[in-house]
C-alpha cells in the first residue's frame, strides 16, 4: 500500500488523501446509486449503466480464450 501511495503522489505531484475509510467511501457510492435508482433524478448528470464485470469468451483449442465481450461493456 505505501508503494501505491507513493506512485499516486508522484503522478499527481501532491500527497494523496489517506484519512478516508474505504468502507465509508463504498457505502457513500452505494447510497448515491440507490438514490439515483429510486428517485430517477436525471438533473445531476449522473448516468448509471449495467456493465459486464468480467470479459466473456470461449475457450479454443490449446487452452486459449477468444474474448467475445470485453470487460466493462455496457449491457443493452
Amino acid at each position: 500500500m505505501p508503494a501505491i501511495q507513493q506512485v499516486v503522489a508522484d503522478f499527481f505531484a501532491k500527497e494523496p488523501l489517506c484519512r478516508l475509510n474505504p468502507d465509508e467511501v463504498v457505502a457513500l457510492g452505494a447510497a448515491q446509486t440507490a438514490h439515483q435508482l429510486v428517485n430517477g433524478d436525471s438533473d445531476n448528470g449522473l448516468l448509471l449503466l449495467d456493465v459486464t464485470p468480467l470479459s466473456l469468451g470461449l475457450e479454443t483449442m490449446g487452452g486459449l480464450v477468444e474474448v467475445l465481450i470485453p470487460r466493462n461493456t455496457p449491457i443493452p
